[in-house]
């Protein structure tokens, strides 16, 4: 099995806890010097911390002992030019730069003098390690790990005239891993800050992408119009608790922006929420939200990475995968970022995966959230009775009310009738506030009424009528566009679909083609079918995502799948 730095944070951290000064971020510590020994390319590092705790050998610890004094002075030289220094050129001046600067040992003092005394005849050190042990944290270490570099770099004596001994192997080696990550401490707040600001830079233009794909994704709800200027609505939502919950147990509820931000420490979220609800608008409402952040100034956030399920259909890619060419980085480089929680994942449409992969992403999933406890995790799914992910809390997004619809039609329509013909049918019809309180069909009715001031009450008749006078939109704009042909092909397009997977899962254009051709011939239709697919995309009917077409909302593909099996209400009892 291939070497992963990351495997051995625990054995580190074990190996030095009984010397290391009181510390209870150790484990980021750790974790920055296990980056900088990678993004650094410290290979002999590597290699001696691989055969101390995974080979386990004692015959190598020798090795080990010389190959992390070997590396010590440039490890040292490294921090200094990562945080914009130019390093000493030898590991005296070093050390005296860092005691200097952290208030160790003041250059001139006696205590300085006495780190670095020789015997003027044999050129030993004239005071030993432990002298050292409360003059400054770690001031036994360090002296250890300088004597003991000097003795076996340039052949010279230790303390008292004695040479390194291979009974104190693992304690030395202890020893020099446990100074080298107290260094890494020292300057971690400003390694810290120029990799936030190393990350943003070349993050940028992946983020700059997001702001473009919002955007897009924004346009996905159809003007009649023909300007699409939707506006956000954050979803609220509220936990569902477990039949065993304990006594003490209270339900989380929020916005799922402020829930993901101040209420879950588990870093795992289900959000469960019917078709139209605004699963995929939250989940890219937030990728967005936090593009933005960072490239405001704000880059100690995780960078986003929004992946819909829909277009996972390969089955030799992996989730892994999809996320490195999402960002544009090498799959090495996305597994750090996982492993130290600078990503923040937004899993979309768990219902909508091919049904033939479903199994194999469903134990992705659990390997990515096992293996990356830091990164924080959101995956959307339609409500079930089985739970796939038993062990993370589930969320339901709940339908908007009467204040939220209100405030949603203030944002999208600025014609003051639209907002009272919409209060005054929800005051004399209750069960009309029902049919409207989720996201989708409220933009479509007050589509409609803009266009002709009239409201249907009913679910299905908003889709009907919608689509209707979108359709006599582009009967006016293009000679070619034929309502009936053009309805037929959408029709069966959805039910041919949903009946391959059971979801809105994506398909590539050619396999759309090959179902469409049947029913040009079936039914003896001239339309043209590279015409209708590139119509029906522009109308934001369908999506086009690196060449995977699907129904940009699955409300679409339902509300058609229903009308050509003749049934009112297809799946959205």
């Amino acid at each position: 099995m291939e070497f992963s730095i990351w495997q051995i944070e625990l054995e580190v951290k074990k190996d030095i806890i009984d010397i290391y000064p009181s510390n209870g971020n150790l484990e980021n510590v750790i974790k920055i010097f296990f980056n900088l020994i990678l993004e650094g390319q410290f290979t002999e590092l590597q290699d001696a911390l691989r055969m101390r705790y995974v080979d386990q050998d004692f015959r190598k610890f020798d090795t080990v002992r010389t190959l992390l004094l070997g590396q010590f002075e440039l490890y040292v030289k490294y921090i200094h030019k990562s945080i914009g220094r130019e390093p000493q050129k030898t590991l005296k001046p070093c050390l005296t730069e860092v005691f200097k600067e952290f208030s160790y040992l003041q250059e001139g003092s006696d205590k300085y003098n006495e780190f670095w005394a020789k015997n003027a005849i044999d050129k030993t050190p004239t005071y030993s390690p432990e002298y050292f042990q409360y003059i400054f944290p770690l001031g036994k270490e360090f002296k250890l790990t300088y004597d003991l570099r000097n003795s076996i770099i340039h052949n010279s004596k230790l303390y008292g005239g004695q040479t390194p001994s291979v009974k104190n192997l693992p304690s030395d080696i202890g020893a020099i891993i446990a100074v080298m990550i107290h260094v890494t401490e020292l300057y971690s707040y400003l390694l810290e800050k120029n990799q936030l600001q190393q990350t943003k830079n070349s993050f940028k233009p992946y983020l700059e992408s997001i702001k473009k794909e919002f955007q897009k994704w924004k346009n996905r709800f159809i003007s009649i119009e023909g300007k699409e200027d939707f506006t956000i609505m954050e979803g609220y939502a509220v936990e569902e608790l477990k039949e065993n919950k304990e006594e003490c147990e209270v339900e989380r509820r929020g916005s799922i922006d402020n829930l993901r931000k101040n209420e879950i420490p588990e870093k795992r979220m289900m959000i469960w929420a019917e078709a139209g609800m605004g699963k995929s608008t939250t989940l890219q409402y937030l990728t967005f939200k936090d593009a933005c952040a960072i490239l405001e100034n704000e880059a100690d956030i995780p960078i986003p990475v929004y992946l819909p399920l829909k277009l996972e259909t390969e089955t030799n890619l992996t989730i892994e995968d999809s996320i490195s060419a999402k960002i544009g980085i090498s799959k090495k480089e996305c597994l750090d970022l996982l492993h130290k929680g600078e990503v923040s994942l937004f899993i979309d449409g768990f219902n909508e995966i091919l049904k033939d992969l479903k199994e194999q992403k469903r134990r992705e999933i659990e390997n990515l959230m096992h293996d990356y406890p830091d990164t924080f995790i959101i995956i959307s799914n339609r409500p079930q009775t089985y739970i796939d992910f038993p062990r993370i809390p589930i969320f339901r997004l709940q339908k908007m009310s009467k204040e939220q619809i209100i405030l949603f039609i203030e944002k999208n329509s600025h014609l003051s009738f639209v907002k009272e013909k919409i209060i005054r049918e929800m005051n004399s019809k209750p069960s009309f506030f029902n049919v409207i309180s989720t996201p989708l069909i409220l933009w479509m009715l007050i589509n409609i009424i803009v266009e002709h001031n009239d409201i249907p009450t009913r679910r299905t008749v908003i889709f009907e009528e919608f689509m209707r006078r979108l359709y006599n939109r582009e009967v006016q704009k293009d000679i070619n566009f034929d309502i009936e042909e053009f309805d037929s092909c959408l029709k069966f397009l959805a039910l041919e679909s949903y009946s391959l997977n059971y979801s809105n899962s994506a398909l590539y254009r050619t396999q759309i083609e090959n179902l469409l051709i049947k029913r040009k011939i079936k039914y003896g239709l001239s339309i043209s079918i590279p015409y209708f697919i590139d119509k029906v995309i522009k109308l934001n009917i369908l999506a086009c995502d690196r060449n995977l077409i699907s129904f940009a909302h699955q409300e679409y593909q339902t509300y058609f799948a229903g009308e050509e099996l003749e049934i009112n209400n297809f799946m959205w009892d």
